[in-house]
């Protein structure tokens, strides 16, 4: 694709590599920290689009959406984190790497919400179901109207 092409909001393009290029750095760590950081960017861009997609939706579903996104992105965020860490080995020269540890692992606000409990709630709650944790989370909570499913119509969709 030329450079001078407008990409609009249904231009598909893709980035793509001769067969020799590839056969060569897919043996390369490097290569392989590149696609783990490429996931984790792609999983986290996953659990935020329920978030806005059911940004004024209060169904069950809706509500559903928009608690789960915000658990998984609470865990994957603890994942990705840790795995900028261990990439920095491969790319602390580059300035883009060097942006994105300082918005992650060298911010104050990144490390004060990892801090607040998000990696127990990841250990705990969303990456494992650890009955002993339920349990104590249950025995604390206060609820004035305890509702154990909400609804909307039959469709399984909306339990």
């Amino acid at each position: 694709m030329e450079s001078k092409q407008h990409i609009s909001e249904t231009t598909r393009w893709k980035i793509v590599a001769t067969k020799e290029h590839f056969d060569k750095v897919k043996k390369e760590e490097w290569f392989w920290a590149l696609v783990a950081l490429s996931r984790a960017v792609n999983a986290l861009r996953f659990v935020q689009m329920p978030l806005i997609d059911h940004e004024n939706d209060t169904s069950p579903a809706g509500m559903r959406a928009k608690f789960n996104s915000l658990l998984f992105a609470t865990a994957l965020f603890v994942e990705s984190n840790w795995l900028v860490q261990k990439l920095n080995k491969y790319f602390w020269k580059q300035k883009e790497f060097q942006d994105l540890a300082n918005t992650t692992n060298k911010n104050k606000e990144a490390k004060a919400l990892l801090d607040s409990g998000f990696t127990d709630l990841r250990n705990t709650a969303v990456s494992h179901f650890a009955l002993e944790e339920i349990g104590k989370q249950l025995k604390d909570l206060e609820l004035n109207e305890p509702i154990f499913v909400r609804a909307m119509g039959s469709m399984n969709a909306q339990v």
